[in-house]
């Protein structure tokens, strides 16, 4: 595995994913965002009021190509059955696979991963691929 990669945000505003750079708090609140941005020309731009974004976590985990999976990943575990895909969930403390087409409704991303025959592979995400997980439902 390598290094964990830095938390990434959907902006709601821009239809936008972009890398965190930083998370700002203030009295025990989440106070802004700075996200990377390459076109943007000042820091006023990189700042983001957490309303504005949804913020998705790196799991630390990789799928069988190498890309790191995060919170919101659209995964399939069969390439061949486009109708098999699963979104990356946040739950009880860790990260699992919610499913839309199997009987098992949540399961363990780490299990598919490294414990499976047939490993993950990231297609997509709920924000940018939505359609992905339309005909699985």
């Amino acid at each position: 595995m390598n290094d964990l990669k830095p938390p990434r945000v959907w902006h709601k505003k821009d239809k936008q994913m972009y890398p965190v750079d930083a998370l700002y708090w203030h009295d025990q609140e989440f106070d802004s965002i700075w996200i990377v941005d390459k076109d943007s020309l000042t820091d006023d731009d990189r700042r983001c009021n957490p309303e504005d974004v949804i913020l998705m976590m790196p799991t630390g985990l990789q799928d069988k190509n190498g890309k790191e999976i995060y919170e919101g990943d659209i995964v399939t575990m069969n390439p061949v059955d486009d109708n098999w895909n699963d979104v990356v969930i946040f739950k009880n403390g860790h990260f699992e696979l919610r499913s839309y087409k199997s009987p098992v409704t949540d399961c363990s991303l780490q299990d598919w991963c490294y414990g499976s025959k047939n490993p993950c592979i990231v297609i997509g995400n709920i924000y940018e691929n939505p359609d992905l997980l339309e005909e699985t439902k």
